[in-house]
């Protein structure tokens, strides 16, 4: 667990920062200076992005997280993985690509372009941002396999998000119009590929060729299945997160869909620590599977369960807490309000119930995670269908927290029986009672203004660092999770020795 710590830790640093820079790019400038059409137009390619990447990487990056530590082996120049990725990848963009645009028409159809025109005009920014975010899974994926986490996340959680503020900018003060910013968008998105590429070739890792004897009948054979259930898994784990914005698009228009995708993003500044315990976790799992180290999986599991609830819940609080003060900067975004907190509940929940998913993904029982991921979508799109007519953008929110709900209890339930896992205590049930307490608190206090002073200037800080310290502090004092009591005696250690 301690090199997960180390590394969520950097990885964290550079998210967090990035997260400042994302807020003041999506919450502050992109919906005062782009209209609501404009923001959901931007998001919309996003989402389409990744989920076309996902299927034009054919599943490899996935099944290569469980089976690099077959691969690996530095004077076999990792038995050619990169090669073999780049092939396999290249082949799975000529297919996606010439099914999208083969298919426009429909696509546009389906989106319901008459109630937003400006799909019909930039939708073909959408092949180009697939082939550099695939170029970003293999070479992202092949860092994280050989245990760098760190590269990636500062180029795509960091200097990306610089180079998105620097786009908005330009906008902003009328150096290009919305068709330059889209293309000052899309060299953003590529820029991080490109340097991550450049990075591999930096450490020595660049091993371009394929390698003789490595791929026995048995080794492909296991290797292929793989790649068919984890990209049935992948892909549907990345619908799940961008299906409602589909929907929401298709079933309302662009500006539904800029005000829920803008909402949606505090839901995910609380997910983010999942994502970098998940990335380094992953492939520690899959070593200790490969060694029938059950201890160390175990291990793994009631810490993320606990230590993630304790990070989620924090924020949560801090988001939930602060939302008039959003709003107070977002008046015409106050109708997402409930959007932010049924999104955050579900990401809490999924928090809450750690790395479930790798464990399963990374096990022998890998095809199971990947039936309750196409439960998960079925389940989403089909709530989706009912509750967005009743109830908008909030009914999408609720759809989606309500299957994330379901799918990770049964995830839960199918790793206890399976592997007699249950990661659940009654520290975890303290640090929920202990949140609640601090919730209620926070929320009996009045709004706090000084002078002239805009509120959320002073009401933002003030509560956001009443709420940390009387959850983490109370946290510490009944030492519920050694994890953090570790990080904060070392913290303090530290500035004892620089005062």
């Amino acid at each position: 667990m301690g090199i997960i710590i180390r590394q969520t830790i950097k990885s964290s640093f550079f998210t967090y920062t990035g997260i400042i820079l994302g807020f003041s790019t999506n919450a502050l400038l992109m919906p005062k200076v782009l209209s609501e059409e404009q923001v959901g137009l931007v998001r919309l390619l996003a989402s389409i992005m990744i989920l076309l990447a996902q299927v034009a990487n054919l599943g490899y990056t996935a099944a290569g997280g469980r089976l690099f530590p077959y691969f690996r082996n530095p004077e076999k120049q990792h038995n050619g993985y990169l090669f073999w990725a780049c092939v396999v990848s290249t082949f799975g963009l000529l297919i996606t690509l010439g099914f999208w645009d083969f298919n426009q028409e429909f696509i546009l159809n389906f989106l319901n372009a008459k109630a937003s025109p400006l799909l019909k005009d930039y939708l073909f920014w959408v092949a180009p941002l697939t082939i550099f975010t695939v170029i970003y899974y293999i070479f992202d994926g092949y860092s994280r396999f050989l245990y760098d986490t760190i590269s990636g996340t500062f180029l795509k959680d960091f200097l990306q998000r610089v180079f998105l503020l620097i786009a908005i900018l330009v906008f902003y003060f009328q150096w290009t119009d919305f068709s330059g910013y889209v293309a000052l968008y899309v060299l953003a998105i590529a820029l991080p590929s490109v340097l991550l590429v450049l990075r591999v070739w930096q450490k020595g890792w660049f091993f371009f060729q394929p390698i003789k004897g490595f791929w026995t009948k048995e080794m492909l054979r296991s290797f292929a299945s793989l790649s068919v259930l984890t990209f049935l898994s992948g892909f549907t784990s990345q619908v799940v997160l961008y299906l409602d914005q589909i929907q929401v698009t298709s079933m309302l228009n662009l500006s539904a869909n800029g005000i829920y995708s803008t909402m949606m993003m505090f839901g995910t500044v609380i997910y983010t620590p999942t994502l970098h315990i998940t990335r380094i976790g992953s492939s520690i799992i899959a070593e200790a599977w490969k060694n029938q180290d059950l201890k160390i999986i175990r291990d793994v599991y009631d810490k993320s369960c606990l230590n993630l609830l304790i990070v989620g819940s924090l924020l949560f609080m801090g988001i939930v807490a602060n939302l008039h003060n959003v709003f107070a900067i977002l008046p015409n975004y106050e109708s997402g309000k409930w959007v932010v907190i049924w999104i955050g509940i579900g990401k809490l929940f999924d928090m809450a119930t750690g790395l479930n998913g790798a464990i399963l993904q990374t096990s022998k029982y890998y095809f199971y995670d990947t039936a309750f991921m196409v439960f998960l979508i079925l389940g989403t799109w089909l709530m989706n269908h009912w509750l967005i007519p009743i109830y908008g953008i909030t009914g999408s929110a609720i759809a989606t927290t309500s299957m994330v709900f379901a799918f990770n209890v049964f995830r839960t339930i199918f790793v206890w029986i399976a592997f007699g896992m249950f990661p659940f205590s009654m520290k975890n049930i303290y640090v929920l009672l202990i949140g609640g307490v601090v919730f209620g608190i926070i929320m009996m206090i009045p709004e706090i203004s000084i002078a002239q002073i805009p509120s959320f200037l002073i009401d933002t800080p003030a509560r956001s660092i009443l709420i940390g310290l009387l959850f983490i502090g109370t946290l510490y004092f009944t030492k519920i999770s050694p994890d953090m009591n570790q990080i904060i005696d070392s913290f303090l250690g530290k500035l004892k020795k620089k005062i």
